[in-house]
């Protein structure tokens, strides 16, 4: 299965990525690229809740990852 084939898990958009993709025996969600972004800085505040630098290169990579898929949207 692919996220193409799915709808984003909170707003039904259409999915661009599977995420957390980290272990197998941990569950992935499909997401569209916004709320993908969303995801990403939630769970960069959640493994690093007292380190802000940390929290920022997730919030930029985060960044990147939207723009990368809504360019291939177009």
């Amino acid at each position: 299965m692919e996220a193409k084939d799915c709808k984003c898990c909170k707003c039904g958009g259409q999915a661009v990525a599977f995420y957390p993709c980290v272990d197998p025996d941990i569950p992935s969600y499909p997401y569209c690229a916004d709320c993908l972004g969303e995801a990403m800085e939630e769970m960069a505040a959640a493994v690093w809740p007292d380190d802000k630098g940390m929290q920022l290169i997730a919030r930029e990579q985060a960044r990147r990852a939207v723009e990368k898929y809504k360019q291939k949207e177009e």
